[in-house]
């Protein structure tokens, strides 16, 4: 087999290696808003403590959605952040009075 032929074939069946992994492949949407919001306080209630990565990998939504939804959360007052800036931020859930 020449070479260009070698390469078509490999060209061809790494396109329906990729092709059948993305097939398969589950993609997970953003849940709505007040949904992840949910999931958030359940996660706090099991956890005690989240941080904004946390919330990031559980409810599947970018860094700066992630700091909206904990925003809001703080001025629902539902939690509250332990910490002021950086790494080391986390939330805490607040108990109703």
């Amino acid at each position: 087999m020449g070479d260009f032929q070698t390469f078509v074939l490999g060209f061809i069946i790494g396109g329906l290696v990729v092709y059948s992994y993305m097939k398969k492949k589950t993609v997970m949407l953003a849940v709505p808003k007040e949904e992840g919001k949910k999931m958030i306080l359940d996660h706090l209630e099991k956890h005690g403590r989240i941080a904004n990565g946390e919330v990031q990998s559980i409810v599947n939504i970018s860094d700066a959605s992630a700091t909206r939804y904990l925003d809001e959360l703080e001025k629902e007052g539902k939690v509250k952040q332990v910490g002021d800036t950086g790494s080391g931020v986390y939330y805490i859930k607040i108990e109703p009075q």
